[in-house]
């Protein structure tokens, strides 16, 4: 429930509902949540840092379980997630984009909801870190597989 509630999730609810009934904000608020997007970007690579900066990188790649969440994370579920998009056969932008997006590293997001919601911080931490590094690989691989698939058969 306390999820559910979290400023995150009311933002994407307000955000769909202006979105579906095409309520546009007046000039002064549309600019200053522009400010606020365009430190969006910023923030999330300092807490990125800051998260990444404070893992263990060398215990935390003994830890098995992360290389579980890892697989899941950066290569199964991109896979199913392109061929479940494939088969309602959207444009190859929207596949692409989505296959890639999909691919990407864990965000941070997983590591404040963490904290938020009293869970454990430091896997989730580690979990960010592991993945990030591991995406080095990972993401170029997918890209070419999604990019093969969408385009070229």
């Amino acid at each position: 429930v306390k999820a559910l509630i979290s400023p995150s999730v009311i933002a994407v609810v307000v955000g769909l509902i202006c979105y579906l009934t095409n309520i546009r904000l007046p000039k002064v608020p549309a600019t200053a949540l522009q400010y606020i997007a365009d430190m969006n970007t910023p923030i999330a690579m300092v807490i990125a840092g800051a998260t990444a900066a404070q893992t263990n990188v060398l215990k935390a790649l003994q830890n098995r379980r992360i290389y579980y969440v890892s697989l899941c994370k950066l290569l199964i579920l991109p896979v199913a997630g392109f061929f479940a998009m494939w088969i309602l056969d959207p444009p190859p932008i929207v596949l692409m984009t989505v296959t890639i997006a999909a691919a990407c590293p864990a965000a941070t997001m997983c590591t404040m909801f963490a904290v938020n919601l009293d869970k454990d911080p430091k896997t989730a931490s580690e979990i960010f870190t592991i993945t990030t590094i591991l995406s080095a690989v990972t993401l170029p691989l997918i890209t070419i597989f999604a990019d093969r698939l969408t385009y070229h058969i």
